[in-house]
Parts: C-alpha cells; sequence; structure tokens
C-alpha cells in the first residue's frame, strides 16, 4: 500500500475516533444534537404510558422511524453488494475508474484492499440497522402491554414501562451510531477513487456534522433558541 493511502486510511480512522469521542465521550456531548434528540424522545416515551390508549402520533412516528431504517438497510445492502463486486471483478473496476483519467491512478490490489475495508464498516451499519428494527419491534410489542392501565398495577406498570425505556435507549443508540457511520462510509466510497478524495470527503463529513450538532437550524429548534428559524422541511440548514 503506498505512503498516500497509508495517509488517507490513518486520517479516515483518526476522524472517525473523533467523531465517536465528541458524540459519547466528550464533556460537550450533552450540547449535541444527538444528545437534545435523544432527550425528547425519552420525553416522548415516558408521556406516552400516561395514556389509555396509544396515540396516533405514536403509530405516525412508529412508521417513519421503520421507513428510515428500511431505506437505510437499502442503501447499505446496495453498497455492499458494489462493494463485493468491485472485489471479484477488480481488474474491469481499476480499469473503468482509470478511465475517468482521475488525478491518482487506481491500481487492481489497491482497488480489492479498499473495498474489503469499507464492507466491515457497511457490515457494522448493516446490523446496527437489523437490531435497530429488532429492538424497536420489541418496543411496539411492550407498549402494547401498556395500553389498558386497569390490567396492571401501578408497580407492574411503572416496572414495564422502565423495560420500555430500556429498550428505547438501546434502540437510539443502535440507530444513532448506523447514522453516524453511514457518514463515514458514504465518504469512504471516494476511496476507491482516490486517496485524495478520502481525505477531502471526510473533511466534508466531518464539518457537516460538527455543524448539525451544534449549529444548525434543527439544533436551535430542538435546543428552544430563540432566533431559531421554522424547520418545515425536515431539511437541515448545514
Amino acid at each position: 500500500m503506498s505512503v498516500l493511502n497509508i495517509i488517507a486510511l490513518i486520517f479516515f480512522v483518526l476522524s472517525i475516533i473523533v467523531y465517536i469521542y465528541i458524540i459519547e465521550f466528550s464533556p460537550y456531548r450533552k450540547k449535541t444534537l444527538v444528545y437534545k434528540l435523544f432527550r425528547s424522545r425519552i420525553v416522548f416515551v415516558k408521556k406516552l404510558q400516561q395514556f389509555e390508549e396509544i396515540p396516533t402520533s405514536f403509530s405516525t412516528y412508529t412508521k417513519a422511524t421503520y421507513g428510515g431504517v428500511f431505506t437505510l438497510t437499502s442503501v447499505t445492502t446496495g453498497l455492499m453488494a458494489t462493494l463485493v463486486f468491485f472485489i471479484f471483478n477488480s481488474q474491469k473496476a481499476a480499469n473503468a475508474i482509470n478511465g475517468l483519467d482521475l488525478f491518482y491512478p487506481v491500481r487492481e490490489e489497491e482497488l480489492v484492499m479498499r473495498s474489503s475495508i469499507l464492507i466491515l464498516l457497511a457490515v457494522y451499519v448493516f446490523f446496527n440497522l437489523i437490531s435497530t428494527n429488532r429492538m424497536w419491534a420489541i418496543m411496539t410489542i411492550a407498549m402494547g402491554s401498556l395500553r389498558n392501565k386497569s390490567t396492571l398495577s401501578k408497580r407492574l406498570r411503572m416496572h414495564e414501562g422502565k423495560k420500555v425505556l430500556r429498550i428505547y435507549v438501546s434502540a437510539v443508540n443502535l440507530y444513532s451510531r448506523a447514522w453516524g457511520a453511514m457518514f463515514f462510509l458514504f465518504a469512504g466510497i471516494g476511496w476507491l477513487f482516490s486517496p485524495v478524495l478520502l481525505i477531502i470527503l471526510t473533511l466534508v463529513v466531518l464539518k457537516v456534522n460538527i455543524r448539525r450538532n451544534y449549529y444548525s437550524s434543527i439544533y436551535k429548534f430542538v435546543d428552544g433558541h430563540k432566533n431559531a428559524t421554522k424547520v418545515s422541511t425536515g431539511v437541515y440548514k448545514w
């Protein structure tokens, strides 16, 4: 592996470590958008336990979550299939990439190595999404047991409610990690073409994630900032 590839790979791995530290271990992690959304979802689930019947809003929220997980799972599966194709047809893939006349030529053995490393990241995303789907299904079933207050004692209801919250926390953590890894997976696709492109896309991903977690309009909206702009389309303002 060339020196430039080694530098690009080290930079890519260090960027992932920095992102994980910011989101999960930094002293400022409680100020991130990921954490604030996590807390708002916890409040939402706690309020659901007070209803006799599960409201329509929860059903809508569940459908939206299932849809998001399904979409990301489909995209990840497609990326894994593409990477496997590159491994078993490395010569054709390398020739096709080199036909684009990029600044950095791609060798066949390098393409196999890059694809193999990216498949590991794609598998991590895939299994996190599958686990999210499983945990969400379990939580939905558990929520059904809390529908009728008259069939459960207050103590048992509180115990079941805590179980629902634990399941929900696990599901949200898995989904957040899969979403974060997906960002870097898309940056890693640039490595198939050039190590320089990997470095550039990794920098873009870091900037987008840091801005999304601290300075985006949706962050200000969730945080209750007085200058927050309305987010009607669901699109981040970078």
